[in-house]
């Protein structure tokens, strides 16, 4: 299928980024055809599901501006979807098409992370799994045999930086150390 950038066009967007801030989640597109408006609903064809984005925004620093509509070479923030991934199409319903995911490098190194009190422990779960929804490239699990909660990531600087982002965005305190054998 060809996709031509015409505002006319049958809707044909990409979600490239995943923002979770206080306000909610904030999915990135650049639109490839057609015209996105607020509230329209949006087919996801690796769910195939629909979604709803309640809002558009361009951000400006930390400025958020509304925006009426967005066409073909528009880079916007959606606000309300919730299935959306990073690198998922989202299209019209009529005209289903899936454009070339991003693709992604595996995990490198990994940690054993554990809360600093029992009572965080259902916060931290809930933590990391927004964080590696928000960067493909981290990845949680739990090691069937010790129990405990594997992270995943490209280095040790970027599961520290997300270590400091669960105590600087969520508020929870966590140790990480290498995983049990």
């Amino acid at each position: 299928i060809e996709v031509r950038p015409d505002p006319a066009d049958p809707v044909c967007a990409l979600a490239f980024k995943i923002l979770t801030d206080a306000h909610g989640d904030l999915t990135f597109v650049r639109v490839y055809a057609g015209t996105l408006t607020p509230g329209q609903g949006l087919w996801n064809p690796r769910l195939s599901k629909h979604e709803r984005a309640m809002r558009l925004v361009r951000l400006h620093a930390n400025e958020r501006e509304a925006v009426g509509s967005a066409g073909p070479g528009d880079i916007v923030a959606l606000i309300g979807l919730k299935l959306t991934a990073t690198g998922d199409t989202l299209c019209d319903r009529a005209r289903p098409v899936a454009l070339e995911p991003i693709r992604f490098p595996a995990p490198v190194i990994s940690m054993a992370i554990e809360p600093r009190t029992n009572a965080d422990r259902d916060r931290l779960n809930e933590a990391l799994a927004r964080l590696a929804r928000e960067d493909p490239t981290f990845r949680t699990s739990q090691h069937e045999e010790t129990g405990q909660t594997i992270i995943a990531g490209m280095g040790e600087l970027h599961l520290e930086v997300l270590r400091n982002r669960l105590t600087r965005d969520f508020g929870i305190q966590a140790n990480v150390w290498a995983p049990r054998v």
